[in-house]
Parts: structure tokens; sequence; C-alpha cells
């Protein structure tokens, strides 16, 4: 829901480096028509909060429309200004979704 993040907010990654999180959002939702099958779960394994954010790792499971799953490790460090989400950085194996992905 972008109602909790600020105008400016980005998400960033390894690959793209910033990009707005409301791009982020709607690339993601196209990703998941195209590629996922039924739905996936996230298990959190761990949360630290701090003054100036949280960080969440968790790893994920998604079955394909290919046949493989997507399962990757996940890392997002969230930032806030004034009680919203100004910023993600998102951390995960790329070569895990590469395999995944590839037909």
């Amino acid at each position: 829901d972008l109602a909790v993040c600020t105008g400016d907010a980005v998400w960033w990654t390894l690959l793209n480096g910033d990009v707005p999180i409301a791009d982020h959002a709607v690339a993601t939702r196209a990703l998941s028509q195209r590629m996922f099958r039924g739905s996936g779960r996230f298990e959190i394994d761990r949360v630290i909060s701090g003054r100036e954010g949280v960080a969440i790792e968790a790893r994920g499971f998604q079955p394909l429309n290919n046949g493989k799953s997507y399962d990757n490790i996940y890392v997002w460090v969230v930032s806030f200004r004034d009680g919203l989400i100004s910023r993600v950085n998102a951390y995960f194996d790329p070569a895990v979704a590469i395999s995944a992905f590839s037909t």
C-alpha cells in the first residue's frame, strides 16, 4: 500500500539501483501476473528495529508458471521519514532469481 510511503520513496537493489517505489510496485505486479503460479509465502526469520528503521530477514517461496519454484532469501532495510517508508534497500541472491526465471 503506497499510502504508507513518502511521495519520493525509493526501492533499491544491486541490480537496478534506486527506483521510485511506485514504479517498483507496478513492475512487481506485472511480473507476478506473468510468471507466478498461485500464491507464494514469506517466512520472517528476524526483525531488527532501531531509531533509523527496521531490517527484516525472510525466506520467500513462490511457484512459477514454468514449473520451477522461486525460493530466495531476502533482507530488507526499511528507512522511515515522518512515520512513512522513505526507502527500502532490498538484498537477495540474483543468481537464484535468474535460474528460477530461465526457461
